[in-house]
């Protein structure tokens, strides 16, 4: 559905190609009908570049973009793609009804069905209660379900969002994140740019991380976090006589209730150790669980602190 080949953006008045500054770099991606791709980076890693490149609003010096085995200027000339920018705006003096009717009569929709499109976009996105709000009166989580529902008012089959869950609180976030399942249940295709890596670990199906406007890791969640083990936790018996203080010299305890204690192991190697400890005092395991690292902690991991 959206093909991505060596897509390079340059800036500067320098002649020469290497001398100019290089925002994308060689970007190369693809993502398959009704999949979610989240692409993952810090501010200024190039982002948003992307979305704009997808939109046509920014011609690449090089590579080639294909939506649909089709060039993006054609490809929105069709109606078929939605966007929801970062930071979405609308009249201050405009309802929540008001603001999707007008985008509905720049879409060109058929006046006999607009009322009962406009009643079903606004309660797939929970607005319903909300379509008499002035927009200087909606909070953000309002504002970006507006977003949202203005981007898929047409039923595009490609939907790009930058920064979806922005500045929303929880239940704002838990609104969005059942739009954005619920939308790739119907097969819609997404590309979404998020700095919050959870949201992007539990909705796409496959994540790029860009830094300096370069791909250097892309795949499925597992494929880019192979075996990404961050430790095991160890529940047991609490110990009699003088063993506990030897268990807290030799590890972490993450946690102590009326009859157990849950301990952290850093290493697998460390695990057979303290495995045996327990078996030679004939204390009592009562669970053993691998602690997996989350996207966050390999993104931090990744990406060099400057």
């Amino acid at each position: 559905m959206i093909s991505i080949k060596n897509l390079t953006v340059t800036c500067g008045k320098a002649q020469s190609l290497l001398a100019k500054t290089r925002i994308l770099d060689g970007v190369s991606f693809n993502i398959e009908q009704g999949h979610t791709f989240g692409l993952v980076g810090r501010s200024g890693s190039g982002k948003s570049f992307i979305l704009k490149c997808l939109l046509g609003l920014i011609k690449p010096k090089f590579g080639e973009i294909l939506l649909d085995q089709k060039s993006p200027k054609k490809f929105i000339k069709y109606n078929h793609i939605g966007y929801l920018p970062k930071q979405p705006s609308y009249p201050s003096y405009m309802t929540v009804l008001e603001v999707l009717t007008f985008y509905s009569k720049l879409l060109k929709f058929n006046c006999d069905n607009r009322e009962k499109l406009l009643n079903n976009i606004l309660e797939k996105v929970y607005l319903t209660h909300s379509k008499t709000l002035l927009v200087k009166e909606c909070s953000m989580g309002i504002i970006r379900r507006l977003g949202i529902a203005q981007a898929i008012l047409h039923s595009p089959k490609i939907l790009l969002l930058d920064e979806p869950m922005y500045s929303l609180d929880p239940v704002g976030r838990n609104h969005i994140f059942k739009i954005l399942t619920e939308l790739k249940q119907v097969g819609t295709t997404i590309l979404f740019c998020s700095h919050n890596l959870n949201d992007i670990q539990a909705l796409c199906d496959e994540i790029g991380i860009i830094e300096q406007g370069k791909i250097i890791k892309q795949g499925t969640i597992q494929e880019v976090m192979p075996n990404t083990i961050a430790g095991i936790e160890l529940v047991i018996e609490i110990p009699k006589n003088k063993k506990l203080k030897e268990i807290e010299l030799m590890i972490s305890i993450l946690d102590i209730s009326k009859d157990q204690l849950t301990l952290f192991v850093p290493e697998l190697q460390e695990l057979h150790k303290v495995l045996y400890f327990m078996h030679t005092n004939s204390i009592e395991v009562r669970a053993i669980k691998t602690i997996r690292q989350s996207l966050e902690d390999y993104f931090l991991r990744l990406i060099p602190d400057d």
